[in-house]
């Protein structure tokens, strides 16, 4: 795989319920180019990074305070974000700005990934987000589903009550790809440091994938 491809991370006030939907507090996107074997340069360009403003209000519920401790937003941080629609704006401002990124590459966007595909994409869930990211707006693959065929027996973590299997997670997948080797930092919790680490991810999967195939789970 050679095509540039987006990261796509969120930070969201928790994990949707039958009666309780998470609002988005932040989101980051980071421009992953395999053909260079890199994540894109902590330069600006390359990556996108915005919160999204609430009030104080939206961190009393049970489950956002749950979520703080993870990702480490306050009340205080989101009054300095932007309104939602503006964060939207802004992501696709940036993502047309992409291509002058990819046409000195000589490429095209590949679309968007993310760790948790699912729940990233019913967080995006909307025509304004994906407007945003244009004509790449539904997900590639997902980097969970990923992890756990390259990982093998250790990519499934436990069953879930209807039969299912869980993904890895994040941080367990990272440290299996560092006892391999890799050299990929653990992610503070914060949506663009999340995404560098997940597009870091993404590139040793691919390494992974491409000098071991026999150890493929289908």
């Amino acid at each position: 795989m050679t095509t540039p491809f987006l990261v796509i991370s969120v930070a969201t006030t928790g994990l949707f319920t039958d009666d309780y939907a998470p609002k988005l507090l932040e989101i980051a996107a980071v421009l992953v180019s395999p053909r260079e074997d890199r994540a894109a340069s902590s330069s600006r360009p390359g990556r996108f990074g915005c919160l999204v403003s609430h009030d104080e209000e939206t961190f009393k519920a049970v489950q956002a305070q749950q979520a703080q401790r993870f990702h480490g937003i306050t009340p205080e941080l989101a009054a300095s974000g932007f309104p939602e629609e503006e964060v939207c704006e802004g992501l696709k401002a940036w993502r047309k700005g992409l291509a002058d990124i990819l046409f000195g590459m000589n490429m095209s966007l590949g679309g968007w990934r993310a760790f948790n595909r699912d729940f990233v994409a019913s967080v995006l869930n909307t025509p304004e987000w994906e407007d945003a990211l244009g004509s790449y707006g539904m997900p590639g693959r997902c980097v969970m589903e990923e992890a756990s065929e390259v990982m093998g027996v250790q990519g499934i973590l436990s069953e879930n009550w209807d039969g299912t299997f869980r993904y890895p997670s994040l941080k367990s997948t990272v440290r299996w790809l560092q006892g391999r080797g890799h050299k990929i930092p653990e992610s503070t919790g914060r949506a663009e440091d999340n995404a560098t680490t997940v597009g870091q991810v993404c590139l040793s999967l691919i390494k992974e994938r491409e000098e071991a195939p026999e150890r493929n789970v289908s």
